[in-house]
């Protein structure tokens, strides 16, 4: 499986990914039990660095 995202930090607030930019992810999966912790550190990343996830793609072949 494949989860592939993009976050994009449009506020003022620094963090790993520089202000006004965007960074994408492309992440090989093999087990679906994973899913939970990927969303979960996402989610926390989101929330700490105030950033806006963009685009969001899960390929389950």
């Amino acid at each position: 499986m494949k989860i592939t995202y993009m976050l994009w930090n449009q506020s003022c607030v620094d963090s790993e990914i520089p202000k006004g930019h965007a960074w994408k992810w492309i992440l090989h999966l093999e087990h679906e039990i994973e899913i939970y912790l990927i969303f979960k550190n996402l989610k926390q990343k989101i929330d700490d660095e105030n950033l806006m996830l963009v685009n969001l793609l899960i390929d389950w072949s």
